[in-house]
């Protein structure tokens, strides 16, 4: 398990300890992160109260599913009472003095994307996006309103925002918030989740739909009654939800009704999302107040029974350990094998999906409480292009990674931090010009000077994602780009980056050639020159100078 560093903690203690904020309660006692014990009894459980806790924070109305930063330091969690929660996770505050109020209850839970600002739906039909310093300034987005609520939007790494509504409708949004397009559904429109090749899946009604990026539908599945949870996407695209009708259904991707894998009847309502561990079970929570882990192939191979149905979406950590909030007023914490490893007792039915940071953190609601608990297990922080649990992963990024490669920073010198796309280089020196590409599958790149490919038997880091001169020659002068690919897709570099030469003397590439014409054809000669620019260039003939031909031609 991850620990925070000794000083984080000594700091962390100190100003618990100062800390005299109303909204949160925290454990400072000595023992200040209460470790859970594994005890592999069916009845263990955390002790009772707030000293079980890492701590508390309450809002004033209901509270969302959380969601955390991307540097784990921030909880975000919307309420009912119209305000979105910014809590720092290590001392259990608000970051925001009462929360950021916004013109409408916030039933839905937030996203945060890797600039830090967060998307979220409102109940007026209106998505929202907010800065982290959660002041609603001048930068901050919303777009206009479709008259109902929205859910919990999803991100792909172009940019695009998804988001559904209870107006039976999926709007996809551009980064500023002009609508791309919108699908209109037969039913509400549930959260959407986005399989490894970009289609959209949405449950709305009896039917589960593919959307593609461009907003056309790409397959249609109808169930035998309503379905109330997320698909969850498997490594291998076999897709998993549950319905009204007491079923979990698999299928593979783009799957009809007569395409089905299997069914597995759980004995009542499927209202929990369920989730895919790393090994490929699936587990699934029913009505009757039973959770199963089952076989790829559908096969059952546990079940454990709670006190009350579970009805939050389940989530996994790294571990394999299951956490499912359940209607009897606690957090269960499963182990991979089938045995309750403790629970958590809060206030009120625990109806949201937990998050996990990188330090074995479980944070969850339940009621008008943000609950934070100190655990052996961790979020998995791999970027894989899976959607195997609610909002994607125990961290609930929500996320899409695809298959194919995105650029996410184009060619530029290594350790440069101004974004410049020229630089002068030195005869000699060491020159590292990179680029940033994310992809759910292995990239190959390929290097280019001037539009040439660069000879991977010259330079054995032209496929790489970063391109090394161990000494700058002169003939290194020029346009570099890049050109990444794998199975899925290609992406090109847009900007080239500039390498000039500040002191190479001229140095002739290509030289003149030989050529035979007859009398009265047109003779074209040209010549290639690298150095330090500007080069200037004179055409002799039999030594003598000829006029204005000062052209590389």
């Amino acid at each position: 398990m991850k620990s925070r560093p000794s000083a984080f903690r000594a700091l962390i203690f100190i100003i618990l300890a100062a800390s005299a904020w109303a909204g949160a309660t925290v454990n400072t006692h000595a023992a200040r992160r209460p470790v859970l014990t594994y005890t592999n009894r069916a009845d263990a459980k955390l002790p009772e109260g707030e000293n079980g806790f890492e701590w508390t924070f309450n809002a004033k109305g209901l509270v969302s599913s959380p969601c955390l930063s991307f540097d784990g330091l921030t909880l975000y969690v919307g309420s009912a009472d119209r305000r979105l929660y910014a809590i720092d996770t290590l001392t259990g505050e608000s970051k925001w003095t009462n929360g950021l109020k916004l013109p409408a209850p916030i039933y839905t839970a937030p996203i945060v994307d890797e600039n830090g600002r967060i998307y979220v739906g409102g109940s007026d039909g209106r998505l929202y996006g907010i800065s982290d310093q959660g002041d609603f300034g001048t930068n901050d987005l919303r777009s206009p309103s479709i008259g109902r609520p929205l859910t919990t939007p999803a991100l792909v790494e172009d940019g695009t925002i998804y988001v559904g509504s209870t107006g039976n409708r999926l709007d996809a949004y551009f980064p500023d918030f002009a609508r791309k397009w919108f699908y209109i559904a037969p039913d509400d429109v549930r959260t959407p989740v986005i399989t490894d090749d970009g289609t959209i899946l949405i449950a709305s009604g009896g039917f589960l739909r593919g959307v593609s990026d461009a907003g056309t539908e790409v397959s249609s599945f109808i169930a035998r009654s309503a379905i109330r949870t997320l698909p969850a996407v498997a490594e291998d695209g076999s897709i998993y939800f549950g319905a009204n009708d007491d079923l979990l259904y698999a299928m593979e991707s783009g799957a009809t009704t007569n395409d089905l894998l299997w069914r597995f009847n759980t004995g009542d309502d499927v209202m929990s999302s369920p989730a895919i561990g790393a090994d490929g079970s699936i587990y699934v929570a029913s009505d009757n107040s039973r959770l199963y882990s089952l076989t790829p192939n559908g096969a059952i191979r546990w079940v454990v029974r709670t006190k009350a149905p579970v009805r939050a979406a389940l989530s996994i950590g790294v571990d394999g350990t299951i956490y499912a909030g359940c209607d009897d007023k606690r957090l269960y914490a499963i182990s991979p094998e089938g045995q309750i490893l403790w629970t958590a007792r809060t206030r009120a039915p625990v109806r949201s999906s937990p998050a996990l940071d990188a330090f074995g953190i479980v944070y969850f609601s339940s009621g008008k409480t943000v609950y934070a608990i100190q655990t052996e297990a961790m979020a998995d922080d791999s970027d894989e292009p899976a959607w195997p649990m609610f909002r994607k992963d125990a961290q609930h990024t929500a996320r899409a990674t695809e298959c194919r490669p995105f650029l996410i920073e184009e060619p530029h010198r290594v350790g440069d931090t101004t974004g410049a796309d020229t630089f002068d280089a030195t005869i000699g020196e060491p020159l590292s010009i990179a680029v940033a590409v994310r992809a759910g599958a292995p990239v190959t790149y390929e290097w280019r000077l001037n539009g040439t490919v660069i000879d991977h038997e010259v330079n054995r880091t032209a496929t790489n994602a970063v391109y090394v001169l161990a000494s700058v020659e002169a003939t290194d002068a020029g346009g570099y780009t890049v050109h990444a690919f794998n199975d899925c897709g290609e992406v090109e570099s847009s900007q080239i980056f500039t390498v000039n030469i500040t002191n190479a003397a001229p140095l002739i590439t290509a030289d003149i050639t030989n050529q035979f014409l007859l009398v009265g054809r047109t003779l074209t000669l040209q010549i290639g020159a690298a150095g330090s620019s500007p080069l200037s260039y004179q055409w002799y003939f039999n030594s003598n100078l000829i006029a204005f031909a000062t052209n590389t031609t």
